[in-house]
């Protein structure tokens, strides 16, 4: 079988010839069961051979554009793929080897790397169209090792990959001084993690494939301190507030909101026991003294939002209550309290 034959047999060839054989500019239609998936190459041909500038289509809806040489590509090219996407490489007897450089047609993304033999190996870069990159390192053909991310707003981020998944120790930096170290397994974080904010407030926490899950404590750099846990990434459950100042405030978290019953307990042992909504008192609460002349009682406080609304407050031997809502009702109040003898023992 000659190999004007072999040739006519893969496809439908139309264009320019010499002795018979496809040579100069040409096209050729492939047949549907081509086994390399090509459905035509429209390019220059020599002496039967796909030889010079050219371009493959392909089943998939890839292309390849480039030089040929003895009908395979072999020089630069360049890919381009049905999502938009476009790769420009170097290709030797077929394979990718040497400078490539991939074009995201959907976010802009342009990442540099090299090839060896078909296999990315080596560095590599990842640049977003704002200016923030990524170096990254590429061995048996995927990502692997150190990486790191530098945004164009200040942020860093430096962490490890295995291949292709993030994956290891990691620490970023934000641009304002904050940052979070967490391990990664499998492109999720897991395990421990640590979080240090602006003012030095440090969060000691615990991921669980991505979500934070368990026991977490939260420290202020004025040495305050919050035990609570995280339940499918929010704050649920029973938390205790331990203030600097020696105060305890127990409360309850509902999806990532303190809302619930609370009761802050001050030094001197003086309580107040309500209800919390979104971090903040609100409804009836009962503030008990312990020192001074009315020791042991309570006032019954209403709150909104926040914001101490009234309190009832009890004097006199009789145990006569008087609710203080403004300025003169605290003037009134101290009239009537004017004397220890006036407050309920």
């Amino acid at each position: 079988m000659s190999e004007e034959d072999s040739l006519f047999e893969i496809g439908e060839y139309t264009g320019e010839k010499k002795d018979g054989l496809p040579h100069g500019k040409g096209c050729i239609v492939y047949k549907e069961n081509d086994p390399s998936g090509r459905i035509r190459y429209d390019g220059e041909w020599f002496e039967g051979r796909q030889h010079g500038a050219g371009m493959v289509k392909f089943v998939s809806g890839e292309s390849f554009s480039g030089e040929f040489e003895n009908g395979i590509p072999h020089g630069e090219g360049v890919f381009t793929y049905p999502n938009g996407d476009t790769e420009l490489v170097v290709m030797d007897n077929g394979t990718r080897h040497g400078k490539s450089k991939y074009i995201s047609a959907e976010d802009e993304t342009t990442e540099e790397l090299m090839f060896w033999e078909g296999d990315p190996k080596g560095p590599s870069k990842l640049m977003y169209p704002d200016g923030s990159y990524e170096d990254r390192t590429y061995s048996d053909g995927v990502k692997n090792g150190e990486a790191t991310y530098n945004g164009a707003n200040g942020d860093l981020f430096k962490f490890n990959y295995k291949d292709n998944q993030l994956h290891g120790p990691s620490k970023f930096t934000w641009a304002d001084g904050r940052c979070e170290e967490a391990t990664f397994e499998n492109g999720l974080k897991h395990g421990p993690g640590l979080e240090v904010g602006l003012n030095g407030e440090r969060e000691e926490r615990i991921w669980v494939a991505g979500i934070l899950e368990g026991p977490a404590k939260l420290t202020g750099a004025n040495g305050d301190c919050l035990e609570f846990t995280y339940v499918n990434g929010f704050k649920n459950g029973p938390a205790t507030y331990r203030f600097s100042d020696g105060s305890i405030e127990l409360s309850v978290y509902k999806n990532g909101d303190q809302t619930g019953p609370a009761k802050l307990t001050w030094p001197n042992g003086a309580t107040r026991e309500g209800l919390k909504k979104n971090g903040a008192w609100d409804g009836d609460c009962l503030y008990t003294f312990v020192e001074g002349p009315r020791a042991g009682k309570k006032d019954l406080e209403k709150w909104k939002n926040g914001e101490l609304v009234s309190t009832q407050k009890y004097y006199g031997k009789e145990g006569e209550q008087f609710t203080v809502e403004g300025w003169e009702d605290l003037k009134k109040l101290e009239e009537l309290t004017s004397s220890c003898d006036n407050f309920l023992k």
